[in-house]
This record gives structure tokens, C-alpha cells and sequence, in this order.
């Protein structure tokens, strides 16, 4: 028995969601972060140092790297916690979740106190998260209104950030770690 045109569209609406899912999904892991620190695997990376821009001195190439490497890490692993839309209203919630989670990432990047040598890249990578978690509230809001188009457009503005490029110019190979083929 064929199956009602109604049926069909709901199918395709369905398949567009989980795709969009894990295009969200993938390009979510890009902005934010590594998938464990950029340690090798079967390796844990080593704790970051403790900051000293509490102290008032910017912090050494290899403090910046630790403590920003460490910071995607934890964000990584907060969005893999989260789990996956299967539906355009949940695409909404996830996007929520997880453009909290790029807030926090934000917050513990924006304390950092990088050295003058780092201070320029490093502030263009920042301005690539928080660009994440505006295309995120867009994807959003999307989502919570069931529009697809509105969706896809907010995808594309997080991939056109290319958060990858940045922390691989910011010398940041833990942030840069899971970005290769999303927004790289």
C-alpha cells in the first residue's frame, strides 16, 4: 500500500531533523572544543597549571595552550553528555543546552590572560566562540519555531566561523583537535 503524501512529508521533515542534528552535533564539537585535550590516544593529558593571571602576568604560550586546551576539553565532554535531537522541537533544547555549555567555554577563555605574542589570535579565536553561541541562540530560535530554512542558515553561520582555523592559529591544538570537516 503506497503511503499518504502526509506521511511522506513528515518522513522527509524527520530525515532533515536527524540530519541537522548531526550537522549540530559535529559542528557544536567544532566550536567547542577538543575531544579530550589533544592528548594522544589511550594517553590522559596532563592537568592544566594553575593560572597566573590572578597574579596579574599574562600567561607563558604553553600555560595559555594547557588551561585553554583543558577548558574545550570540559566542554567537549559536556556536549557529548547531551543528548541527540530526534525532532525539530528538540533540536531547540539541545541547542540550548548546548550554547550553555559554549557560554561557560566563553567565560573560561575570556579569563585567560594571554602574552602579548598570543594576545591577537588568541582574541580572534574567542570572537569565533562567542560567534558560535550567537549562531546557536539563532539555530535556536529556529528550531522553537519550525523553521527549517532558519535552521540550516544558523548551521552555516557556525561552520562559517571556522572556530577550527582560529585555535589552530591560536596554537591551540586541543580546541583545534575535532574541528577537521567541520568548519576547519
Amino acid at each position: 500500500m503506497p503511503s499518504s503524501p502526509s506521511r511522506r512529508r513528515s518522513a522527509r521533515l524527520g530525515a532533515r531533523v536527524a540530519a541537522g542534528a548531526a550537522v549540530l552535533a559535529a559542528l557544536t564539537l567544532a566550536a567547542c572544543g577538543g575531544d579530550g585535550g589533544g592528548a594522544a590516544p589511550g594517553t590522559t593529558a596532563a592537568p592544566a597549571p594553575a593560572s597566573t593571571a590572578a597574579a596579574g602576568a599574562p600567561l607563558s604560550h604553553a600555560q595559555l595552550v594547557a588551561q585553554a586546551d583543558a577548558a574545550c576539553a570540559k566542554a567537549s565532554k559536556a556536549i557529548a553528555g547531551v543528548p541527540a535531537a530526534r525532532s525539530l522541537s528538540a533540536l531547540a533544547g539541545y541547542a540550548s543546552r548546548v550554547q550553555a555549555i559554549g557560554n561557560d567555554l566563553h567565560d573560561a577563555l575570556g579569563a585567560l590572560r594571554p602574552a602579548a605574542a598570543d594576545r591577537a589570535a588568541y582574541a580572534k579565536y574567542v570572537d569565533g566562540v562567542r560567534a558560535s553561541n550567537a549562531a546557536l541562540d539563532a539555530l535556536r530560535t529556529a528550531a522553537q519555531n519550525a523553521d527549517a530554512d532558519g535552521v540550516r542558515a544558523a548551521a552555516r553561520s557556525i561552520d562559517d566561523v571556522a572556530v577550527g582555523v582560529l585555535a589552530t592559529r591560536a596554537g591551540l591544538p586541543g580546541c583545534a583537535a575535532t574541528t577537521s570537516g567541520a568548519g576547519s
